[in-house]
């Protein structure tokens, strides 16, 4: 089986040999058009010459190619954006894997340091876990992914998700291909709100009467056209410039209807396609996993929704041209064009707007585990945690997934035995790492992805991180008090049932007496409580408590030893506690004390 490198080392070929067969065809399309309209012109010369009628039927065959080549042109234009985006992915995963970089958006805009976990274990941010999994392109996308690594999914969901991402993961031509097709579309937050409020709103719509007009003055119109050519009456003239009158006044009387969802919409029959092309892919791909079977099903009805945004977006791009004020009078004062297109919009809108939220929640879905099943392909050494329902957490070999394999160290972990763990170490020896390992990945396997472990048994559980609390000076509250209300929420969540809980030298902004103490009594108060979890503390005070929770309590420790002069940390866990600090021999090294 082919590695990650290779696969993408040969797609990158691939599609890049593509672009220049595809480049090399633009060049020839674009010679034939020029030659088909110069002949299309020179024809209608020669006929307005020599009135010989086989040059306009020659001018009249020839423009047709020259619009059947610009179809052609702007299908092939569109197909040349599909493979560039194909080769900017390859390339980026390369770079990803080779060098570690991350083109990819880092989610900012949803850190939140009020939540229980996701601001300390850097779920969020430049280097977080959200930039290395994302692979989304839409804003539904986006957001979906985001909700999955803050919100998780519920116990019953994870086994599901994970056959999902199983799935998709061998399947690189499929998840590239939508991947590409969304990093097409012109999509925004502030778009992906108007077509959801459009959707929402309530519409007065085209009455019957109206309707009936807009087919019966056309249909009148071109009667007397065509009776006035043949046989002429004398007010025909009169009748038919009343009638394109007519049709021009109702146009305007609509005007304002057609303007406020042009407004809306600003080219979003664009938007539309790419989503109808999306929407494409995951109706027609084969599916054996629960997941992606319920996905397609979101999306079939008596008609695809692929097939029904298509024609909104067909809508809406017709709905476009009534900007073209010359073409605008023409069409609707000869045939009422927009007023028609109008009441198919709404048409559409009373059958299908119900439908669209759900459709835009099935790509940002599909996305989200695209994006899992992305990094599951990254990591063939990554597996999926078994879930049990006995309350057990442990895992075999497990590392944090951020850092590269060629400097991570792996450690063993289980709660099965004792469900606390005290945990020391000196400065650097890597407790916080280790934190951040066992919070990630359980971030991880409660979102339905391969975790960072060789092998890994777990009961999803709610995660209650103190790790970073920061002083806000908006709330005016300080470092500490910011600190305590953590704590106060952490105690409240653990009184609700089983949680999963991480500390990491909690009270540092109080004196040392009072930290201990404090630590104690705190660790004492969740020992009432049915936790798992781990607390990481300079203060070898702490363990003591574990004479008096034999049960629940063991210390573990990362040690540090000095060689040759120099610290040297093997960032590997050991059961009982630290003996070495680092702090005094670092001073006297730097010749501070």
């Amino acid at each position: 089986m082919k590695s990650p490198t290779e696969t993408y080392s040969g797609l990158l070929a691939q599609f890049q040999n593509k672009l220049y067969q595809l480049n090399q065809h633009s060049g020839l399309l674009s010679l034939f058009r020029f030659l088909s309209i110069a002949i299309a012109f020179a024809l209608t010369w020669f006929y307005f010459s020599t009135d010989y009628v086989a040059f306009l039927i020659g001018a009249i065959l020839f423009l047709g190619i020259f619009i059947f080549m610009i179809r052609l042109h702007n299908k092939l234009s569109y197909e040349r954006k599909i493979v560039k985006a194909r080769i900017a992915i390859n390339e980026e995963e390369l770079a990803y894997l080779n060098d570690r970089e991350l083109p990819f958006k880092d989610g900012k805009e949803f850190s939140d340091s009020k939540h229980f976990f996701t601001y300390d274990l850097d779920v969020f941010g430049h280097d977080s876990l959200y930039q290395h999994l994302n692979r989304t392109a839409t804003y539904s996308g986006e957001n979906t992914l985001a909700k999955r690594l803050s919100d998780l999914l519920p116990d019953e969901k994870i086994v599901e998700n994970q056959e999902a991402v199983e799935e998709l993961r061998n399947k690189t031509e499929w998840r590239q291909n939508i991947y590409a097709i969304a990093r097409n579309i012109d999509d925004s937050a502030e778009r992906n709100a108007h077509i959801l409020e459009w959707a929402k709103r309530k519409d007065k719509g085209i009455s019957k009467a109206m309707v009936f007009l807009s087919w019966i003055l056309p249909a009148a119109l071109w009667f007397f056209i065509i009776y006035q050519i043949f046989a002429g009456f004398s007010f025909g003239i009169t009748l038919i410039n009343v009638l394109i009158f007519t049709n021009i006044f109702i146009l305007f009387s609509y005007y304002k209807r057609i303007k406020n969802i042009f407004t809306e919409s600003d080219n979003i029959s664009k938007t539309l396609k790419g989503y109808a092309l999306m929407l494409t892919e995951i109706e027609n791909e084969k599916f054996d996993s629960s997941e992606m079977m319920r996905l397609q099903n979101t999306l079939k009805n008596s008609k695809t929704a692929s097939n029904e945004i298509a024609r909104l977006s067909n809508l809406f791009g017709q709905l476009e041209q009534v900007l073209n004020l010359l073409g605008a009078l023409i069409s609707n004062g000869f045939f009422l064009y927009h007023i028609r297109v109008l009441n198919h919009i709404y048409k559409w809108k009373e059958k299908n707007a119900g439908q669209i939220e759900t459709w835009l929640k099935t790509i940002g879905e599909a996305e989200t585990l695209n994006s899992l099943a992305n990094f599951a392909f990254n990591n063939p050494e990554y597996g999926f945690p078994k879930i049990n329902n006995d309350q057990i957490i442990e895992f075999k070999e497990a590392g944090h997934p951020l850092i590269s394999r060629k400097v991570r160290i792996d450690n063993d972990i289980s709660f099965r035995e004792h469900p606390f763990v005290v945990l020391t170490g000196s400065n650097m020896s890597g407790k916080s790492t280790f934190l951040r390992t066992l919070g990630i990945n359980m971030v991880l396997a409660r979102a339905g992805s391969v975790v960072c472990a060789k092998d890994a048994s777990l009961h999803p559980l709610p995660i209650l991180v103190s790790m970073r609390v920061e002083d806000s000076l908006t709330d005016n509250e300080s470092y500490f008090f910011a600190e305590v209300n953590r704590l106060h929420r952490i105690s409240q969540e653990v009184q609700k049932g089983k949680c999963f809980v991480l500390l990491d030298e909690i009270l540092r902004g109080t004196n040392s007496d009072d930290k201990r103490k404090g630590t104690k009594e705190f660790i004492k108060a969740l020992m009432k409580s049915d936790i798992i979890g781990v607390i990481a503390t300079h203060d070898l005070d702490i363990c003591t408590l574990q004479k008096d929770y034999s049960d629940k309590i063991i210390n573990k420790y990362f040690e540090v030893d000095i060689v040759d002069n120099e610290l040297a940390f093997d960032y590997k866990i050991r059961d009982g506690i630290c003996q070495n600090q680092s702090a005094t021999f670092l001073m006297k090294k730097k010749g501070i004390i």
